[in-house]
This record gives structure tokens, sequence and C-alpha cells, in this order.
């Protein structure tokens, strides 16, 4: 799923115009964004929970030439769904729809 495939189907079924609703959505992402740089947790009810993961330095291999070359550390994100989430991928798995 795109922006412009989100953007689409909020279209469809409201009266908000198409700039209007990408620049709804922009904001979202954009304070979202913000959020996670400043190191604080987003929780949206019923979806997840994005935080930043913190990951060390260490040491990795190149497979295949062998060279052992330092892995830097890093920031990422990390995405944990919500429980009811959870349950709705399970029950839609179940109906043999994946």
């Amino acid at each position: 799923m795109t922006r412009k495939s989100i953007v689409n189907d909020l279209w469809k079924g409201g009266d908000l115009s198409k700039k209007t609703l990408y620049s709804i959505l922009n904001y979202i992402f954009d304070a979202i964004s913000q959020a996670l740089m400043e190191s604080q947790e987003v929780k949206l009810s019923g979806f997840g929970t994005f935080k930043v993961r913190y990951t060390k330095e260490r040491r990795g291999r190149n497979p295949r030439t062998g060279e052992i070359k330092i892995i830097r550390s890093k920031r990422t994100v990390q995405f944990k769904p919500s429980k009811k989430l959870t349950m709705k991928l399970n029950i839609f798995a179940k109906r043999g729809k994946i």
C-alpha cells in the first residue's frame, strides 16, 4: 500500500480533496517521524507501537570474502503490533485468506 493508494481510498469515501488528504497524511507521518527522532514512543491504539531501538557496534563478516568488518552502532525503528491487530491477522489467516 502506498501513500497514493491511501489517499485514493480516503478520497472515494469522503468530502475532502486529494490535496487536503495528502497534506493531512504528510502531517501525520511528519509528526510520527519527529517523535521518533526525539526517541519518543508512538502508540496508536488498536494498531501498534513504534519505538526507537539502538544497536551496538559489533563485528561482522562478509560471507563471500570472509573479511571481518566493524558494523557501526545505529538507531532503527521497531514496530510491535497491538493484540487487536494480531488477533485480526490470525483470524484472517485461519479463514484461508492468506
